[in-house]
C-alpha cells in the first residue's frame, strides 16, 4: 500500500493503511481453511478458531498473492469486510449495499470506505499489475 501511495492517496477517497490491514485480516478469516478467527461480537476478543478443516502449510508470499487475487476482482465483486462477521461477505447482516466496498471498523461499527469515483477500479488494477509482476 505504501509503495502505491501516490496512486492511491487517502485524501481523495482511497482506503488508508489501517483499512487495507482490516481487509487483510478479513481475508485470513474467510479463506479456507481460515487462519484467524473472527472477533467476538463485542470488545477486542477473538472467538475460538473452529478446527474443522485440515491445516495446510502456506507461505506468507502465497497468502499475499491470494489476498491480491481478492483485491484484483474488487472492482466487479465489491469487498465487504467485517471482522466480527467475516462470513457475511455481501453485507446481508449489516444492510450494507453490495455495490460498493464496505470495510467495517470493528470499534465504531461503521464503514471506513467512502469511495468518490474509480477507487475500486484503481485498486483492482494495481493488484492485477502486482500479480503479473510476480
Amino acid at each position: 500500500v505504501r509503495s502505491h501511495s501516490k496512486d492511491m492517496p487517502p485524501a481523495v477517497g482511497f482506503p488508508n493503511l489501517y483499512t487495507f490491514r482490516i481487509t487483510g485480516f478479513h481475508f485470513l478469516m474467510k479463506r479456507r481453511p481460515p487462519l484467524l478467527p473472527p472477533l467476538a461480537t463485542e470488545g477486542a476478543v477473538l472467538e475460538p478458531l473452529a478446527n474443522s478443516e485440515e491445516a495446510v502449510a502456506i507461505t506468507a508470499s502465497e497468502l499475499f498473492r491470494e489476498w491480491l487475487k481478492c483485491l484484483a476482482t474488487a472492482d466487479v465483486r465489491p469487498l465487504h469486510c467485517d471482522l466480527r462477521r467475516p462470513w457475511d461477505t455481501e453485507g446481508k447482516l449489516t444492510g450494507a449495499l453490495p455495490v460498493t466496498w464496505c470495510v467495517m471498523d470493528p470499534l465504531a461499527d461503521r464503514s471506513l470506505v467512502r469511495f468518490r469515483g474509480q477507487q475500486a477500479s484503481t485498486i483492482a488494477h494495481i493488484a492485477r499489475e502486482t500479480l503479473l509482476q510476480g
